[in-house]
């Protein structure tokens, strides 16, 4: 029995009566090689390992075959997770602090949640380190930078014994705790999208804005008395 596979010819003599193996040769290049003496089931096994011995040998090592199969590699190894198209939130996070040269134990994230702009994926990363509030646009797709803006945060400069004007605000989580309050949403059934300190007119002022129940609730808080100056709340699919 003769056949070939790939540029392999195979030659094989086997018995009628019980169908055992009695010689095999495998002729690669006009030079005939005897495989040898192996169990009859593994007559397959032994052409296709050696055709594929032979494919591996004459295929040209700049192929565009072989040129593909390590582009994808290297790309798969560059993303670090060749099953993923995109990268995940926590990679989002650690870009937007190495850009800044922060690490994890510096800031307080105040958001880092997923968004969609114009049907393209991204994240939305803010935090707060010192006196300074942070913000990302992050592309999911491949973690580049849409848009970065850094602002001063609780902080209007210093008094004569050395502390910062921060120490007179209330700070931005007693901000949270009166918007609450005052809306009579628990803080488990809330969904912070907004809470940050912001300059409107030379008064310093908390903007916090959260979702519940299909509401959505915004409040402006005077950062120095705490004192509500104003509030809304309407159907959250409302125009």
């Amino acid at each position: 029995m003769e056949f070939a596979a790939g540029q392999v010819d195979y030659d094989y003599e086997i018995k009628a009566s019980d169908g055992a193996i009695l010689n095999r040769f495998a002729e690669v290049d006009g030079e005939s090689v005897e495989i040898g003496n192996a169990p009859a089931d593994t007559a397959g096994e032994d052409a296709t390992q050696a055709g594929g011995q032979q494919a591996e040998s004459t295929a040209p090592s700049g192929s565009a075959a072989a040129q593909s199969t390590t582009a994808a590699q290297t790309t798969a190894a560059q993303n670090g997770n060749s099953g993923s198209s995109s990268i995940t939130l926590e990679k989002a996070k650690s870009i937007a602090l190495g850009h800044v040269g922060l690490s994890a134990s510096d800031v307080r994230f105040t958001k880092a949640k997923t968004d969609q702009d114009d049907g393209v994926k991204e994240y939305d990363i803010e935090f707060v380190s010192g006196n300074y509030a942070y913000e990302f646009e992050i592309r999911a797709s491949d973690g580049k930078i849409i848009s970065y803006d850094r602002e001063q945060a609780e902080t209007k400069g210093t008094t004569a014994s050395g502390s910062t004007a921060a120490a007179k605000y209330i700070g931005v989580d007693k901000a949270k705790s009166i918007a609450l309050k005052d809306s009579g949403v628990s803080a488990s059934n809330a969904s912070f999208v907004k809470a940050k300190l912001e300059e409107d007119d030379g008064i310093y002022v908390y903007e916090i804005e959260f979702y519940s129940g299909g509401m959505e609730y915004d409040y402006e808080i005077d950062a120095k008395t705490g004192k509500i100056l104003d509030r809304s709340a309407e159907r959250a699919d409302d125009d």
